[in-house]
């Protein structure tokens, strides 16, 4: 016949047991926790240089800029520049002149702020952490 099998669930006296987890276990928790406050610091400092930042899109009709939008790294519109020449066009023109000065706008901040946080966070997503 074949080899006898040891059942490996089978309950062992429990004055040999032991609730310790394994050093390496826990030491290696400690320096995940230690690396994810590092790596919550560096995400601050590049929230806070960010915030700093101006990013403007602009928008025309080939020749000249009509709509200027400009954001900062905290996605927050500072300023929109209306040329007079934006007075001229028609109605959905003029929406569609802001709309693309405004996408182009916080296109740039967020590549940006995506390229920065990923090179904190080696391309992991942590959600609400930036």
């Amino acid at each position: 016949m074949g080899k006898k099998i040891k059942n490996k669930n089978t309950k062992k006296d429990p004055k040999t047991r032991s609730n310790k987890q394994p050093g390496n276990v826990q030491g290696g928790l400690v320096n995940l926790i230690r690396e994810a406050k590092k790596m919550q610091h560096k995400i601050e400092h590049i929230k806070e240089e960010l915030k700093n930042q101006e990013y403007t899109g602009e928008s025309g009709d080939g020749e000249d800029i009509i709509i200027k939008a400009v954001i900062n790294g905290s996605m927050e519109f500072t300023n929109i520049e209306i040329s007079e020449a934006a007075y001229l066009e028609d109605k959905e023109m003029l929406n569609d002149l802001i709309l693309t000065a405004v996408n182009k706008a916080v296109k740039l901040a967020t590549e940006e702020k995506d390229g920065k946080m990923s090179g904190v966070t080696s391309g992991f997503a942590f959600p609400g952490l930036f």
